[in-house]
């Protein structure tokens, strides 16, 4: 059974490369740019209403952001 084609990337290539790329086991990534303060400001305070709401639930977590 033949494997299917993956094209990788070099170092050396990737220095060329114009933009936000990430280069992982030779795969490229094109990384979006992070969020503007307004977005982390309505993150942060939907976060905050979430905890204050669900604080008491021992099977609940308020997360930002986890990979």
């Amino acid at each position: 059974m033949a494997l299917p084609y993956s094209e990788h990337y070099t170092v050396r290539a990737y220095q060329l490369w114009k933009g936000d790329w990430e280069l992982i086991y030779g795969a490229p990534y094109y990384m979006a740019p992070s969020p503007s303060i307004s977005h982390q400001r309505l993150e942060q305070d939907i976060s905050v209403q979430l905890y204050t709401e669900l604080k008491t639930c021992s099977d609940c977590e308020v997360l930002t952001q986890v990979d």
